[in-house]
């Protein structure tokens, strides 16, 4: 049996497999390869900007023997297939609060939103880190390798991918107190924070914006000071593709 592990100290490779020392398989740490546990969680009904991926094995050891998939996985496609998915599950579990305190999912769909919307982007930041909080107990690298030689990862469903994400994402927002600054975010968005297009997210939140007559708006680094500055360092460090 091999085991598998990550070096920092090694390069990504473009046109070999990871190298093989003994019974050791090492993987460079900056390798695409670290998102595979979270790519092979991805239900089929995501791939549709990226159906080519569609046909990686879903058997690790034919990953790691062959230089054309692993060429594939380090690219910048196969990175921003697999935040892409994960962000816009992560966006559904979202809490944001009510008036009367509760909280609720966040009205409208991703789209619905700016680019811009701190939560658009937080929901990235999260997808990033989700990656490392799988790893202990779930599903990692070794564990996906060590399947039979007669297994393969099969395919989850779309309502088992979003419970899966839901799960990861409050494990990250508790661990980083993400909760206070959504909540800040959401009870002083603006207009800009919407899509341009028309949307019965923003027509609805136009409507209230105009009645309570606010003067404008405050962004999460007035909140928080330099937060925004530690979205934009976090989302560097993790190399986010935002699309």
């Amino acid at each position: 049996m091999q085991a598998l592990t990550l070096d920092d100290n090694r390069t990504r490779y473009s046109d070999k497999p990871p190298e093989k020392e003994g019974k050791l398989i090492v993987i460079p740490s900056s390798s695409n390869m670290h998102l595979l546990p979270l790519f092979y969680l991805i239900p089929q009904e995501l791939f549709i900007r990226h159906e080519e991926y569609m046909s990686i094995p879903r058997d690790l050891k034919a990953v790691i023997d062959s230089p054309e998939e692993l060429e594939r996985i380090d690219s910048d496609a196969f990175k921003e297939l697999v935040v892409d998915a994960a962000a816009y599950a992560v966006w559904d579990s979202l809490r944001v609060p009510k008036v009367d305190g509760s909280y609720m999912m966040i009205p409208g769909g991703m789209r619905a939103y700016s680019g811009d919307f701190p939560l658009w982007r937080l929901s990235y930041l999260i997808a990033a880190e989700i990656p490392s909080v799988m790893k202990p107990d779930f599903i990692n690298l070794q564990m996906i390798y060590d399947l039979p030689d007669d297994k393969e990862m099969g395919w989850y469903s779309l309502g088992e991918f979003f419970i899966l994400m839901s799960y990861f994402a409050q494990i990250v927002i508790d661990k980083n107190q993400y909760q206070p600054i959504i909540n800040a975010v959401w009870q002083n968005r603006c207009m800009e924070d919407y899509a341009a297009a028309s949307t019965r997210a923003r027509n609805d939140f136009e409507r209230k914006w105009h009645h309570t007559r606010r003067a404008g708006c405050i962004t999460t680094k007035d909140i928080y000071g330099n937060i925004v500055l530690i979205f934009i360092k976090s989302y560097h460090n993790f190399n986010v593709c935002m699309g």
